[in-house]
């Protein structure tokens, strides 16, 4: 049996976010943090959210299967909730997807993401 840790980090994209995964040794958020740091330094990516997933693939098998994922951690945003939403095409979008409150992130890039039960926010100075 084969067993890997990812860690993959989340920016705005043109239709929907982009995302770098890496492969870590454990789940590690302080980590996490420091590399999403130096990802903004090393390509100018801002990331506005990472999140672990880990991946197991028995020695009989192709493919790895997904076996654990982490809740989002969202840098640097606040919570808004539905009644605070204007948006009506983001209003349809909570609604449709059961979603009580969004994440805005301030990291210099104005974006909106779900937020899901489990989910954090944490802040990062870039």
């Amino acid at each position: 049996m084969l067993e890997k840790h990812f860690v993959s980090f989340y920016s705005p994209g043109s239709f929907s976010c982009e995302f770098i995964t890496e492969e870590i040794d454990r789940w590690d958020v302080k980590k996490a943090c420091e590399r999403a740091k130096a990802l903004k330094k090393e390509c100018g990516m801002t990331p506005i959210a990472f999140d672990f997933r880990t991946r197991r693939r028995e020695d009989d098998e192709l493919d790895s299967k997904l076996v654990k994922k982490s809740p989002i951690y969202h840098i640097n945003g606040k919570i808004i909730d539905i009644s605070q939403v204007k948006d009506e095409d983001l209003l349809s979008a909570m609604r449709l997807g059961n979603f009580k409150s969004i994440v805005q992130t301030y990291n210099g890039i104005d974006h909106n993401e779900m937020f899901a039960e489990g989910d954090q926010i944490l802040e990062i100075n870039f």
